[in-house]
């Protein structure tokens, strides 16, 4: 129910009392708000003419009260009574004299009656700031975090949570003033000394930039800002409390001339306001913020327990001497309590029942949001542990993977063979991956998904081969042969679109050993339904391409160079190109070592290419080494100097695959290693982003000789495909482990 309807249903108090979030729609309120209307434009009526017969007949025949009263009876025989005086009226009456005496009644209901009584325009009831914003089901909860700190939950806003608020609307409902006395309550755990504000709470004008109420720390001292007289004042406490890393509660009380801090319910610390306090200060399409002041900067980097907001009255009388607040759990809306799962269909979800707490059988909790009931959540979903959840049983070694969709069809992941192994195709039963199609080609390397139009292709870079193209036939509903793109030596490929046209870039290592004279990759376009040379590219034993784009202006492609004229150091290139032309240039050389791939990935607006580098020396690898130790080396890109530099290095053994993905608002990278080693280490590793602290370890599987790995979110879940080679048949890849590939599941909370 927006805001006119609450207002108006409040006009229904007129007649008779209404409950608090009576909806308008309801139709004995609308009909005994008309009743009333009627009744009050009749006394107006008689109590104007000079008919005193009239007036006297409806003193005599209706006890609801004199003619010139406002009627608060619901008797329904002077109802009765009044709408055949009205008749009476209208039938006098001329039409234009009617519609005035309208015009005035609806002028007249538009009277906040409830704020000329109290001098309040909210309900006198506390109002859990707190609990209004982290139940918002819209993005402004987005990064809101339930954190654990001896044994009490708070709330931590991040840095994408800086629009976390209420409307002031949906608290001060019958009328746009601020109260004039107020109180608000924090609960909250701080543990920096902060040299810079953080806002606890903002109210904000409609310019969205003007401060009109807002409390704030810094330096361990409280403030409480307001404006008043065109200028924002400031009172503040100090306490070195503030910053101790414990739970403390101020309660902030205001009233015309006087603040008042009250700590864990010590002795009240008053200060003078020698600007009074504003009488009527107006809030009409404003908004409360939360932990923030509308900004990513200057936000609450501590926890908050309670933000709740008193209209008229001192709170510290009713938390007082206790420290823990009586008004309710932290962060948990004011409803109707807590449900379980099967007294369910006993409510409905509706604006009256908003707040109330559903506890299901599977142990999670939903909440009405005044619509539906709605996942509980502790801000965004987290990573917890990784567990071993499924074998996928492949018939042949398996070097790669590709998982994709095909609408109404299902979830699909395509495993390549590698040196002398076939490839197949698994689909997703709903708990695990069973075959599908065998795809009757060896030696592929990698598989490719993509799309054209309604189309749905399979590309696959066949070892000392072509890169071979796979259309969904969709009444068959399988993969057929569609076309053989020419090249030396395929070994990846990467499809991307722009401007509506579509290409396929091709890795092509060239001759085995690495000695070609000119070696070169190739970006085919999409024309009339086939895929032609497009462009050449000059690389040197690449083995891995990877796409992306930079603020969709600038495309590139880099490619990973393993191995050119016996040495494993080769300069791995990016090339990039600018619409309309998009004609491909070399834009950096990057030396690697032995690199296998390259993975893009982003974090805000910032830009990173990690590569996965396999050796860390000149020499080839020998078969007596079982580990080659390196660091693997992770760029960022300088925007201003258009050069990616390097941002972190991780020591990695024979990396071979990078993988980036993201959980809530937890980025991560993980790595895999080609050699299986006895002594027990993992050979897959996952490394989480920290801001300052940059990438660091936070789970290891115990896997054996591992060669890629994807990550694939299936129905909000999340899991990691790790392949492995049972066999030693190509001289890329010695690994004897006979461990096959695995399907990890990612546990959240």
């Amino acid at each position: 129910m927006d805001i006119p309807q609450q207002r108006a249903a409040k006009r229904c108090n007129l007649c008779r009392r209404c409950p608090v979030h009576l909806n308008t729609r309801d139709s004995s309120c609308m009909l005994n708000a008309i009743n009333c209307s009627i009744a009050r434009l009749w006394t107006r009526f008689v109590a104007s003419t000079s008919s005193h017969t009239l007036a006297g007949l409806a003193t005599r025949h209706c006890p609801c009260g004199k003619p010139d009263s406002r009627l608060v009876s619901s008797d329904r025989g002077c109802k009765a009574e009044w709408r055949r005086r009205l008749r009476i009226f209208a039938t006098k009456a001329s039409t234009t004299t009617l519609y005035l005496i309208l015009l005035l009644e609806i002028l007249q209901l538009s009277t906040p009656t409830f704020a000329a009584k109290t001098g309040l325009c909210a309900d006198p009831e506390p109002t859990d700031l707190l609990a209004l914003a982290v139940s918002d089901t819209t993005s402004y909860t987005d990064g809101v975090e339930l954190v654990n700190v001896d044994g009490v939950q708070g709330y931590r806003f991040g840095p994408t949570a800086f629009l976390a608020g209420v409307d002031s609307d949906e608290i001060f409902v019958h009328c746009n003033r601020f109260p004039l006395e107020f109180s608000v309550v924090v609960n909250f755990n701080h543990k920096l000394v902060s040299t810079s504000n953080e806002f606890v709470m903002t109210l904000l004008a409609q310019d969205k930039r003007t401060i009109l109420v807002a409390l704030r720390i810094r330096s361990k001292r409280f403030y409480l800002d307001y404006m008043s007289q065109g200028e924002v004042r400031t009172v503040n406490v100090k306490d070195d409390r503030f910053a101790d890393g414990n739970w403390h509660t101020v309660v902030v009380t205001v009233s015309r001339r006087m603040a008042k801090f009250t700590i864990d319910c010590a002795e009240p610390i008053k200060r003078e306001l020698l600007v009074p306090f504003p009488k009527r200060m107006n809030i009409r399409n404003t908004r409360i913020f939360v932990a923030s002041r509308r900004k990513k900067t200057k936000q609450f980097t501590g926890l908050l327990r309670q933000l709740v907001l008193f209209s008229g009255s001192d709170a510290t009388t009713r938390i007082c001497p206790s420290t823990n607040p009586p008004f309710g759990a932290p962060g948990t809306p004011a409803g109707q309590g807590v449900l379980f799962e099967s007294d369910k269909q006993k409510i409905d979800c509706s604006l009256d029942q908003r707040g109330t707490l559903m506890y299901k059988e599977d142990k999670s909790m939903e909440v009405c949001t005044g619509t539906t009931f709605q996942q509980v959540r502790g801000g965004r979903e987290r990573m917890d542990y990784v567990i071993d959840y499924d074998d996928i049983n492949f018939e042949n070694a398996t070097v790669s993977m590709e998982w994709f969709k095909i609408d109404g069809v299902g979830l699909f992941l395509a495993t390549a063979g590698g040196a002398g192994g076939s490839s197949q195709i698994m689909k997703w039963d709903g708990t695990r991956f069973n075959p599908f199609q065998n795809i009757p080609i060896n030696n592929v390397m990698h598989w490719n998904f993509f799309q054209i139009g309604y189309d749905n292709y399979l590309a696959a870079s066949v070892l000392s081969s072509n890169c071979i193209i796979f259309r969904w036939a969709r009444r068959r509903r399988k993969f057929v042969l569609s076309q053989r793109l020419v090249v030396v030596n395929a070994r990846n490929s990467e499809f991307f679109s722009q401007d509506g046209r579509h290409f396929l870039a091709v890795a092509d290592y060239g001759q085995e050993g690495g000695f070609v004279s000119n070696p070169r990759s190739v970006i085919f376009e999409f024309r009339d339904g086939r895929f032609e040379v497009f462009q050449y590219l000059e690389t040197k034993g690449a083995v891995d391409v990877t796409f992306f784009s930079v603020e969709n202006s600038v495309f590139c492609l880099v490619f990973a160079s393993a191995y050119h004229q016996d040495s494993f150091v080769v300069p791995s290139p990016i090339f990039c190109a600018f619409s309309p032309t998009l004609k491909f240039d070399n834009y950096q050389d990057i030396v690697t070592y032995g690199a296998t791939d390259w993975e893009f990935f982003k974090i805000n607006d910032r830009y990173f290419l990690v590569v996965a580098n396999a050796v860390n020396s000149t020499r080839p690898i020998r078969r007596e080494d079982k580990v080659n130790s390196t660091d693997s080396v992770i760029y960022e890109l300088n925007l201003f100097q258009r050069q990616f530099h390097v941002y972190q290095k991780i020591s990695t053994q024979n990396a071979y695959d990078w993988e980036f993905f993201t959980i809530g608002a937890q980025y991560f990278l993980a790595v895999t290693s080609t050699f299986a080693i006895d002594d027990g280490t993992p050979n897959v590793k996952i490394y989480r982003w920290k801001g300052y602290e940059k990438f660091v370890l936070e789970h290891t599987l115990p896997f054996g000789s591992a060669l890629d790995i994807d990550y694939i979110p299936i129905n909000g879940d999340h899991y990691l495909a790790v392949s492995n080679p049972k066999t030693s048949a190509s001289s890329d890849y010695r690994s004897k482990d006979p461990l096959g590939s695995k399907l990890y599941k990612i546990v959240t909370y």
